[in-house]
């Protein structure tokens, strides 16, 4: 299946630029990071604001019809036609902390339909992409996330101040109590490709932003991995289940113990 030129185009400059991008965060970050307090347990750096404006300026040159909407500095008015969707640093307070688990993520929805979405993990030189319909990969190499149909698995977990904390809580409960296991690394973009890569079993948070999520849930989509929830809304959000096809029912028992899952 051959992508249309127009989208090829703006997949291989989503590429290009986000290694451009990982290098200039990581040189910030050696040589002058500045760190500010957006909100409570909430980080923001100059090098995710360098960052997003490198990464807009390069969508602007190439494709200046396109809608933009970014974490730190970009709200579209609307889905639009094409619209890019894009987070500079996924992950600001391992980054700066200087942990490897941050990504910078970059995914472009068509007519209100993700197309394709390419995450780079700098510190760990990992570059997961995958384009509707043409599959994901890691470092150019297939990749697929396989069933899980295994009695135990790995539930990768997001929280934020924006939902209730309790209810977070109670789900740690109820892994702790299970057959599986659960990890936080701080990073939905990150955390998604790895459960795309076949590393975790299903990743749950009970909202994201779109800038998050929108690459993560194509690679996994294409990696063979299924949603429990509806699909969320580019521009505000919304909660995200994914999980390998064989753990999705045992995900949804326990992200929502009371639902009918049969």
């Amino acid at each position: 299946m051959t992508m249309p030129a127009p989208l090829t185009a703006r997949f291989e400059l989503a590429q290009t630029v986000v290694r451009e991008v990982g290098s200039l965060a990581r040189s910030l970050r050696q040589s002058s990071l500045v760190v500010s307090e957006k909100g409570r347990q909430d980080w923001v750096t100059n090098a995710d604001l360098a960052v997003e404006a490198r990464l807009v300026e390069a969508i602007r040159g190439a494709f200046p019809g396109d809608a933009i909407l970014a974490e730190e500095t970009q709200r579209a008015a609307g889905e639009g036609e094409h619209l890019w969707i894009v987070d500079p640093i996924d992950g600001t307070t391992n980054f700066a902390e200087g942990l490897d688990l941050w990504a910078i993520s970059v995914g472009f929805a068509r007519k209100g339909r993700i197309e394709f979405g390419v995450i780079y993990a700098p510190d760990r030189d990992e570059m997961y992409v995958a384009a509707r319909g043409k599959g994901a990969s890691l470092n150019g190499v297939q990749m697929k996330a396989g069933d899980a149909s295994r009695r135990h698995n790995l539930v990768l977990l997001g929280r934020s101040n924006r939902t209730d904390h309790a209810a977070y809580l109670n789900l740690v409960d109820r892994i702790v109590k299970s057959d599986h296991d659960y990890r936080r690394l701080g990073s939905a973009a990150l955390s998604l490709a790895l459960v795309a890569r076949g590393v975790a079993g299903g990743y749950y948070e009970a909202h994201l932003n779109s800038w998050d999520c929108a690459a993560g849930l194509v690679i996994c989509d294409e990696a063979g991995c299924r949603s429990g929830l509806s699909d969320i809304d580019l521009i505000l959000g919304g909660p995200v289940l994914v999980a390998h096809a064989g753990f999705l029912g045992d995900a949804l028992a326990l992200v929502n113990p009371k639902a009918d899952n049969s």
